[in-house]
């Protein structure tokens, strides 16, 4: 008996078996048949042990093939080949150089030992993150693609009616308030350098990285600029402050709902309220508690006082109000260049973004009274 036998007595053994299943798959096997099952499995059970026993006896009989030794690491003849190769593909098609990514190696200061090699995550965690906040407060925005002067109209206040008796009417005109606020655009611009090496062969995604970066380095400058902008239109007028009661410090409980219910009474019913406030206020709130013992900080809900609020490190007071009526802004999209030829005898490819924004505010019309967005301090009193 030999192996070929074996394979041969096993294909037939699987093909009765394969029969048989095909006759009863329609139905439960009888005796004779589940008898049968059993016998032709054991039976191709034993073929394939002795198929793998002699499939040893066989080996002997086959020449062994000879051991291919090949060189660790290319000579530098081949490497310098290689880079030649790929530097010249590249030039061509304008594609990487290279699919490996660049090997860093650090040595001995003496140089007697050889280069240990440094093995690279090729990815980038990412350590700086910040969010829209005029956004997140619900801003009312005006995208664009010109930075053409934008004049909004507000509507600040309606002609009151009088009653006048049978026969009488008015005969003056009273119309409505109406106040305007531009919106220009200041250039908010960045720029970042990196090497065509660095482009080419670095194992981590650099390009996609800095782009990020840009990003968020237009989110971060534009944010403080409009934290700053609203800070000093809210300051500088007067119908916008709730004082603190004479508090000093303010206690949180009473800034909290004297900002709540101090607000004008027709803003109060807006679906659009929210705080604003700094992350150590925030931390002062959910430290209070009402008159009640109740917490004025819903830390299952994040709410304060059953409203949402947005924390941002540049609020140096606290707000509450309808955003979306308070302010507005105006941008353009977010423009990314990359200069491929400006700095390339520098070896360096730039990548520039730029937008353009501009912000105005409610509080900045001081004759009205009923401002949509109030604040106030826990710091001290009239702050």
């Amino acid at each position: 008996m030999n192996l070929n036998e074996i394979r041969a007595m096993r294909s037939s053994c699987r093909a009765q078996v394969e029969d048989l299943l095909g006759r009863t798959s329609s139905r439960e096997m009888s005796t004779e048949e589940t008898q049968l099952f059993a016998d032709l499995k054991a039976e191709g059970e034993r073929l394939a042990s002795l198929e793998s026993r002699y499939a040893v006896l066989e080996s002997f009989d086959n020449p062994s093939q000879p051991v291919i030794r090949r060189p660790i690491a290319p000579t530098g003849k081949d490497r310098t080949s290689a880079f030649a190769a790929a530097l010249d593909g590249f030039l061509r098609t304008g594609t990487m150089a290279t699919d490996t990514p660049l090997q860093i190696q650090q040595s001995p200061l003496s140089g007697a030992a050889a280069a240990v090699p440094t093995d690279i995550v090729p990815t980038i965690v990412q350590g700086i993150n910040d969010f829209d906040i005029p956004s997140k407060l619900g801003v009312t925005d005006y995208p664009r693609d010109t930075t053409n002067p934008l004049v909004i109209t507000i509507q600040s206040a309606a002609p009151a009616a009088v009653v006048y008796a049978e026969g009488a009417a008015p005969s003056s005109s009273t119309p409505p308030t109406y106040e305007t606020v531009t919106l220009a655009g200041s250039r908010y611009a960045n720029l970042t350098k990196y090497s065509i090496e660095s482009r080419m062969n670095l194992g981590i995604p650099i390009v996609a990285s800095v782009l990020k970066a840009l990003a968020l380095g237009q989110i971060q400058s534009q944010n403080a600029a409009f934290m700053t902008a609203f800070l000093a239109a809210m300051q500088a007028n007067t119908n916008a402050l709730i004082d603190s009661g004479g508090d000093s410090p303010a206690d949180a409980y009473s800034c909290l709902t004297r900002l709540k219910y101090g607000l004008p009474f027709f803003w109060q019913n807006s679906p659009n309220l929210k705080f604003l406030l700094s992350p150590s206020d925030l931390q002062k709130v959910k430290n209070a508690r009402t008159t009640q013992n109740q917490p004025l900080f819903n830390d299952e809900q994040d709410l304060i006082l059953g409203k949402p609020y947005v924390v941002h490190p540049d609020a140096t007071r606290i707000f509450y109000g309808d955003f979306s009526v308070g302010c507005y802004r105006s941008r353009t999209p977010l423009y990314i260049q990359t200069f491929l030829e400006l700095y390339a005898q520098q070896g360096l490819i730039g990548v520039s973004s730029y937008q353009f924004a501009d912000w105005k505010f409610f509080a900045s019309s001081t004759s009205v009274t009923n401002q949509p967005v109030v604040f106030s301090n826990l710091d001290a009193s009239g702050a």
